[in-house]
């Protein structure tokens, strides 16, 4: 038997890295003015700390607990619902989880306000989203194996 939270963990590395490597190729190709990294720091940090190295570090570390909580809400999905079409449930849940933070809570806490004035940021993040949901979604059914029914 696979112990769960290490398979979650190790989705939400995972997850984590697809969040920042596309986040920074959007930025890289100026589809986005916005790293995931940043937006996330803007949680704790005033704007004017989000670019410097322990900026960067607070950004990487929310990325992580981002990608914790969609790891979390996909296993559990898996776990209902069984492993067939694993990787249509991960990017579901991750869209899921998009929706409510970045159309919920980031205007109610006043995160990155000028976030919604980039239409493509946005088309940018849930694009993101998808290939979080995607890898997490194939991870976690294979790590998850004996765990998660049929």
């Amino acid at each position: 038997m696979r112990d769960s939270i290490v398979g979650i963990f190790i989705g939400s590395l995972i997850g984590a890295a697809v969040i920042n490597g596309f986040s920074l190729l959007f930025y890289v190709l100026g589809i986005s003015p916005f790293t995931a990294g940043a937006v996330a720091a803007e949680i704790f940090l005033r704007n004017n700390l989000v670019h410097t190295p322990s900026g960067i570090f607070i950004g990487l570390v929310a990325t992580t607990a981002l990608s914790f909580g969609t790891a979390t809400l996909t296993w559990l999905i898996l776990r209902w619902t069984g492993k067939d079409w694993a990787w249509l449930k991960g990017i579901i849940a991750a869209q899921a989880f998009t929706f409510l933070g970045v159309g919920l809570f980031m205007p109610l806490l006043g995160i990155a306000p000028s976030f919604r004035n980039y239409g493509l940021a946005h088309i940018a993040a849930l694009a993101n989203m998808i290939f979080l949901g995607l890898a997490q979604g194939l991870w976690l059914v294979y790590w998850q194996q004996p765990t998660i029914r049929s």
